[in-house]
């Protein structure tokens, strides 16, 4: 009970941190760097998702989880927040037309 208690706090703390930062950041700061990171980001997510699909290892009859020794991870968490960043990205620049 403590623990989680100490987790909530911590993690409140962090978003009033970040939070507090971004709004006091300027707001014409240069992110060209960012759009070609998405692009990287975006080729990634293509090459794991298409991994998956082909050469995936078979967990508990899916191919759902890539395996690193004992840990196992699941792309599709890295391609939730690529596509995040597609819509941040296709928004922003209907917003400039």
């Amino acid at each position: 009970m403590i623990t989680s208690l100490r987790n909530i706090a911590v993690t409140l703390v962090a978003a009033c941190t970040i939070a507090s930062v971004s709004a006091a950041a300027p707001s014409h700061v240069d992110i060209t760097w960012m759009s070609i990171a998405n692009m990287y980001f975006e080729v990634g997510a293509l090459g794991i998702l298409t991994y998956m699909l082909v050469l995936g290892p078979v967990v508990a009859k899916t191919r759902r989880w890539l395996v690193f020794g004992s840990v196992q991870l699941q792309p599709s968490e890295f391609v939730k927040l690529v596509v995040a960043l597609l819509v941040a990205k296709i928004f922003a620049e209907s917003k400039k037309d």
